[in-house]
């Protein structure tokens, strides 16, 4: 009966040590998790900040800016402003890519993407990583479709089932649906598209 008692101590025990041990481990998940969403956070309100302030911006002389200029003091001011924030100046470049595309300024989306791969590596933000891959297709040589496929669908693979990977979720979609279309994959696009609007 003691030799009982004494094993249904050490079993009581260790089942307790566990159990404080996944409690500890779940406690620290919960906060690294509420740390990533503040700094999320912090950066989406920064790059909204800088955005903002940069709409209507006017030359020395008073005369508004055109759109390609517009982006191109947006691009020297975040780089002087933000230099030593790679997170916001990631986020920043992204969206100032977003609008070279819809300039058909390729050559700035190219040199764009350079800052964003260097504002990611700085960083050590693998979701920004992600992105980049993702948006590579936009600035290499449209002979290359097929690799380029590849490398947005390993970026795909590569994302977490979280709701903080979900805007680069869809934007990975719609590169792939944007590459699928392009070599003639149409229904394939379709499906990525679709998928784009689940997530």
């Amino acid at each position: 009966a003691t030799a009982c008692s004494a094993l249904a101590i050490v079993v009581l025990t260790a089942l307790a040590m566990w159990q404080a041990g996944e409690a500890q481990a779940q406690r620290e998940a919960a906060l690294r998790s509420r740390d990533q969403a503040l700094k999320d956070q912090l950066v989406a309100e920064s790059t909204s900040a800088f955005l903002s302030e940069m709409v209507g911006v006017s030359k020395s002389g008073g005369q508004p800016m055109n759109a390609a200029e517009q982006v191109d003091h947006a691009e020297a001011m975040a780089q002087r402003l933000h230099f030593d924030q790679p997170d916001v100046l990631g986020h920043i470049q992204a969206a100032l890519v977003g609008r070279n595309v819809m300039l058909n300024r390729f050559d700035r989306v190219a040199s764009g993407l350079q800052v964003m791969q260097e504002a990611a590596r700085v960083s050590g933000d693998a979701l920004a990583k992600v992105r980049v891959q993702c948006w590579q297709y936009l600035a290499i040589d449209s002979g290359q479709k097929l690799q380029q496929l590849e490398g947005v669908q390993a970026a795909l693979a590569s994302l977490a089932d979280e709701p903080r990977v979900a805007a680069v979720r869809v934007q990975c979609l719609s590169a792939s649906a944007d590459l699928k279309s392009d070599i003639g994959r149409h229904e394939d696009a379709i499906g990525d598209l679709t998928a784009a609007l689940q997530v």
